[in-house]
């Protein structure tokens, strides 16, 4: 049994497995790749594999947009939510923010709200814009 990817435009859009070549001359028609089975499964198993430099390469997945309410407080450092802690009492913004997250059990870091959110935070110094961004991509701090 033979096996063969074809591409287009540098991305895989099929896979064929069969006892010969596939087109009518010699040679592979043009996009095709041969290749052995355990490639051809792997690239036909995963929407958007891309043929580069000779190679198969994996799409990047994206992280999730919507997170559980422990892995949202994960996104931040450690100095970034005793700063927010400490302000939550004197500052009803922060509160009425810190109150909407915890009222449900995820975080949708897509959503406009969570975004505002974030916006306050950077205003009131409590974020910086980079961090505001490593959240919303749902991105772990880096500690130092």
């Amino acid at each position: 049994m033979r096996y063969f990817v074809f591409v287009r435009d540098d991305v895989v859009v099929q896979t064929l497995h069969s006892s010969r070549a596939p087109g009518d001359g010699p040679g592979l028609p043009v996009g095709c790749v041969e290749t052995d089975e355990a490639t051809c499964l792997q690239v036909s198993s995963v929407p958007g594999y891309r043929y580069e430099d000779g190679r198969f390469v994996a799409p990047v997945v994206p992280r999730a947009a919507v997170v559980d309410l422990r892995s949202f407080f994960r996104l931040f450092t450690r100095d970034e939510v005793l700063a927010i802690a400490s302000r939550r009492a004197t500052d009803p913004d922060i509160e009425f923010f810190w109150t909407l997250l915890t009222l449900g059990q995820t975080v949708d870091l897509g959503h406009a709200d969570t975004a505002s959110g974030l916006d306050m935070l950077v205003s009131k110094q409590l974020i910086t814009t980079e961090r505001r961004a490593a959240v919303l991509a749902n991105e772990s701090p880096v500690v130092r």
